[in-house]
């Protein structure tokens, strides 16, 4: 079984009711190669296009990750 490749990124939630958390995001990306995540990653940045978090939806903020995590 494979890993899943993910777009990561942390931001402060100044909404309630979890007002004034730090909230970590990973967001699952189609992406099977390194190269291709960072690309995919880029894209859905730059779109501008609202992902979904924790919280509810977002644009993805100019500072993210893009990490790999395999199957334990």
């Amino acid at each position: 079984m494979k890993g899943k490749w993910y777009l990561t990124f942390i931001w402060h939630n100044d909404f309630e009711p979890r007002g004034g958390t730090t909230e970590h995001e990973e967001i699952l990306l189609d992406a099977t190669t390194e190269e291709e995540a960072i690309t995919e990653a880029k894209a859905l940045a730059e779109s501008g296009e609202y992902v979904k978090t924790s919280c509810g939806h977002m644009p993805v903020p100019e500072h993210y990750s893009v990490i790999y995590k395999a199957p334990r």
